[in-house]
């Protein structure tokens, strides 16, 4: 693992951890449209799925489209859903964050010391990766 960067190091880690099984798996494009970031949804929803997706109008159908493929998931244990660069994902006008956290502009102000607002900022993924480390 010598010559990998901090952001390889903790990707490697986490898929280590999760056996490199993800029930969905999305990684947010760089500086890319709202409908672009939703062809990538629909693309990752179709890989997870083994079945063809339309792409979705908005982030609002993309997370009822996820919700329904996820309750059909018949395993047991945890569904591991794993989303990549989320702020990417809030383009112009895309209201991702909008249509999933309602109108409370203070949404996340308000959870600052929630684990909901650690894992948006990453926190849970650097604390995964810290902790296993040595396991590398």
């Amino acid at each position: 693992m010598i010559g990998l960067s901090k952001i390889e190091l903790c990707w490697s880690v986490t898929k280590q951890a999760f056996d490199n099984r993800f029930d969905f798996y999305l990684t947010g494009l760089y500086k890319k449209s709202m409908r672009r970031q939703l062809e990538n949804f629909a693309n990752a929803l179709s890989d997870s799925s083994g079945e063809d997706v339309d792409t979705p109008k908005d982030w609002h159908a993309a997370f009822r489209m996820l919700k329904n493929y996820l309750l059909g998931v018949c395993r047991p244990g945890k569904l591991v859903v794993f989303l990549d660069e989320v702020p990417w994902m809030e383009t112009r006008k895309s209201d991702f964050v909008q249509d999933n956290y309602g109108d409370d502009e203070n949404f996340w102000t308000n959870r600052i010391d929630s684990s909901m607002h650690r894992a948006w900022t990453g926190f849970a993924f650097e604390h995964l990766c810290m902790n296993l480390i040595s396991q590398i």
